[in-house]
């Protein structure tokens, strides 16, 4: 319970007033006013001692405060500095990786437009290649004709490395695998066949002929393989493809048959354009040479010709085919229809480029049957 205002501490005023003029009950009527007097004073100086002592303990306190925020400002100025130079590392370190970001892509836009620039200059060089290897391919289609008229493109693959492959009148073991011209790449699993080494040589004309077109068809773009079992890339191909090309060189100089090897340069360049202008002699090497070919084929297996030996969808992996200009080609089974339709300019072109035409042959079939279809009904309601 709180005192009243009348039970409240008296002031030292009213004390003083208490002890001069009331008596004092307590300690009876025997005191004075000089003991009165000095009661008071020292009253008086325990309070002024105990208001110093206060006011010693707020200037304490004051001073304790006032430290603690010199510390606390001090503290956040020292932070407030530490963000402000890590603001400045982060704005200098975001300033270089803009400057990285803008060498990279100003890197690879110039490369883009380098990729760009020789991606046409391929395209271009591709386009010229193909159109020497369509006209060697009409070339080849006049001269060859009879037991010559096999598969244009082919490879004779040694089961063995060339440098292990015996020498003398042994029979070597070959892997003769024919070429689809539609894609330039290799079709059909092939035809295991044996032959010494005159027999094989009899062959190099032929494979002179397809590694010519190989050859400058692998250089003018790295992308396109003939996608040969024993090489891993193109790279490999091509240096396959090199390799092969040197061997059948030397051994149709060694033949004497260099010509060859120079009017076989000179059609894929593009300097004949038909057999009137090519040596007699070339055109009975090369004739003689895809004979000895199907001659391998005739040996395969006893009473089945080189014709039915060809019949073979799984080996061979490619079916003749007419056109009404063009002629007789060797292409893919998937491939034939589209020859007969376009003859020769589909030699050469990409799958995607090739399925796109297959679309565009079966959407006009079917619109010219749909034609028909409603020709007919209108005449027979006629």
């Amino acid at each position: 319970m709180l005192p009243t205002k009348s039970e409240s501490s008296p002031t030292p005023r009213g004390m003083l007033k208490t002890m001069l003029i009331l008596p004092d009950s307590r300690n009876g009527a025997d005191n004075t006013l000089e003991e009165r007097l000095k009661k008071l004073e020292h009253i008086i100086l325990d309070q002024h001692v105990k208001h110093g002592q206060e006011i010693c303990d707020l200037r304490r306190q004051n001073e304790e405060q006032r430290r603690q925020n010199e510390a606390q400002r001090r503290q956040q100025e020292h932070e407030i500095g530490d963000l402000r130079r890590q603001n400045e590392a982060q704005d200098v370190l975001n300033r270089e990786i803009l400057k990285q970001n803008q060498e990279l892509i100003d890197r690879q836009q110039a490369q883009g437009m380098r990729q760009e620039v020789q991606h046409t200059e391929i395209m271009h060089t591709l386009k010229e290649v193909l159109a020497l290897i369509r006209c060697q391919t009409t070339v080849l289609s006049r001269m060859l004709h009879g037991d010559s008229e096999c598969p244009r493109y082919l490879m004779l693959l040694p089961t063995a490395s060339p440098h292990d492959l015996p020498t003398g009148n042994a029979k070597q073991k070959y892997t003769l695998k024919f070429v689809d011209p539609v894609t330039m790449q290799t079709a059909g699993t092939g035809f295991e066949v044996k032959g010494d080494d005159d027999k094989i040589c009899e062959c190099d004309s032929a494979v002179d002929v397809s590694l010519c077109a190989f050859k400058l068809l692998s250089e003018s773009s790295a992308n396109r393989r003939l996608n040969l079992p024993t090489a891993n890339s193109a790279a490999d191909e091509q240096l396959m493809l090199c390799g092969a090309y040197k061997r059948v060189k030397d051994r149709l100089a060694k033949a004497e048959l260099s010509h060859v090897t120079k009017v076989n340069k000179e059609v894929i360049a593009g300097l004949h354009s038909g057999i009137s202008s090519l040596p007699a002699n070339y055109i009975e090497a090369v004739q003689a040479s895809y004979e000895a070919v199907t001659d391998l084929l005739d040996q395969l297996q006893k009473g089945k010709t080189w014709e039915d030996q060809l019949g073979d969808p799984l080996k061979c992996g490619l079916v003749r085919v007419d056109h009404p200009v063009d002629g007789t080609e060797w292409v893919h089974a998937r491939y034939a229809t589209l020859y007969k339709l376009k003859g020769r300019a589909i030699l050469g072109f990409s799958s995607t480029t090739l399925n796109a035409m297959q679309l565009e042959c079966e959407r006009a079939a079917y619109m010219l049957q749909a034609a028909r279809s409603g020709w007919k009904g209108r005449r027979t309601a006629a």
